[in-house]
């Protein structure tokens, strides 16, 4: 399953399409008030920051990241706060607009059961596990002036770029590598838009979550895979190992056979040399020497010692 089946699937998400339905009723429309009277928790040390800022200096514009240090952008007009609050990119003549807007969404977000989180400038809203991550930030015009009148080093640091803030804020909805934005339209302020911006949240944190579930289905079923392959392989390796025990007991049976046999043969090829040897003695009737007759002995006890016939009856004997 790819994401975008993944987000096909949500959109039947039985909690993302109550939580639309609700946004659809009038009566839970969002009011943004005219300040902040009590900021929610995400917010607090964001507003303690700019407060502290505004009581020191005016709001210090950040640099943005240039692709080299000698052709980087100048200073870009949007407040710098520290990576431990949440940051929006937005201009020090917009910075109480976007946080009035971010807490009466994030209140908003706490009454309907979705907690607000930050981490690393971030703000996290959650449910059930699943997250997205909302920003807002303020549209920037670059202007370009001629570079006339700067030197080519002024020029290469484009010196000769300014920025100028518009005003017009946006929400984005980030999840997956994907953002859902709610902008500023003419006649259709944010602040009038923070339901449309609160279903781009459900439908953001549902298709995470059926994302996630499938990606850990997978996961199971691999881990499941892999399990059924390792009682295989075992089962397998037992089967070789076994094989290879019985090959091996069958060739010791041989060897065991061949070398028992081969002492009986041995055992009658003594017994039968003994008897020639006292049939060619006694041929002419004569009598069996004393030494000879000693000697027969001798060697038909280790020919009944070489025959392994007593001791083979012996092991099947009732």
């Amino acid at each position: 399953m790819t994401f975008a089946t993944a987000v096909k699937l949500a959109k039947e998400d039985p909690w993302m399409l109550s939580c639309l339905e609700r946004e659809q009723d009038d009566a839970n429309l969002i009011v943004v008030p005219g300040a902040i009277t009590r900021p929610s928790a995400a917010l607090i040390e964001t507003i303690q920051e700019v407060a502290a800022i505004r009581r020191h200096s005016a709001l210090r514009p950040v640099k943005s990241k240039g692709r080299l240090p000698l052709t980087g952008y100048p200073d870009r007009p949007t407040i710098q706060l520290p990576r431990t609050v949440f940051e929006p990119k937005v201009s020090s003549e917009s910075v109480d607009r976007a946080l009035l807007l971010m807490d009466t969404l994030i209140k908003a977000c706490t009454e309907r059961g979705l907690s607000a989180t930050v981490k690393d400038a971030r703000l996290l809203i959650s449910h059930d596990g699943s997250s997205v991550d909302v920003r807002i930030s303020e549209r920037i015009v670059t202007i370009v002036g001629s570079p006339k009148g700067f030197s080519q080093m002024d020029v290469l640091l484009n010196k000769h770029v300014t920025y100028r803030p518009t005003g017009e804020l946006t929400i984005g909805v980030a999840r997956l590598g994907n953002e859902l934005k709610v902008k500023d339209k003419n006649g259709l302020p944010l602040e009038r838009q923070l339901n449309n911006v609160l279903k781009r949240i459900y439908r953001g944190i549902t298709e995470t979550r059926v994302w996630f579930e499938h990606l850990h289905k997978l996961a199971a079923e691999s881990a499941a895979r892999a399990e059924i392959k390792k009682s295989e392989d075992a089962a397998r390796k037992a089967a070789i190992e076994a094989a290879q025990r019985d090959a091996e007991e069958l060739r010791q049976k041989r060897m065991d056979l061949a070398a028992e046999a081969m002492a009986w043969q041995q055992s009658q090829t003594i017994l039968a040399y003994a008897a020639h040897l006292v049939q060619t003695a006694t041929r002419d009737g004569r009598a069996l020497s004393t030494d000879l007759q000693a000697w027969v002995d001798s060697i038909s006890k280790i020919a009944k010692a070489l025959d392994p016939t007593t001791r083979r009856l012996g092991q099947y004997s009732s």
